[in-house]
């Protein structure tokens, strides 16, 4: 099993993160209502970040994809 050293989340990293929590699953577009004053782009680059240091993990593709926390069933 692969270990990844976690890093320090920034603000709206922590807020996508804490959502998912509280809430389950959510697409980019119910990030988008989250986090409305965040571009689209700039709102992908933040979940991607997310997924490729291992807070978060993808299920589906293309736009049905969810984001859910690793551990999520």
């Amino acid at each position: 099993m692969e270990t990844r050293c976690l890093r320090r989340l920034s603000r709206d990293e922590s807020d996508i993160v804490s959502y998912i929590a509280e809430f389950g699953p959510i697409s980019l577009s119910e990030a988008r209502d989250i986090l409305p004053e965040i571009p689209q782009r700039t709102l992908q680059r933040i979940i991607s970040e997310l997924v490729n240091d291992g807070y978060l993990k993808t299920d589906g593709n293309g736009p049905a994809t969810k984001y859910k926390l690793i551990g999520e069933n």
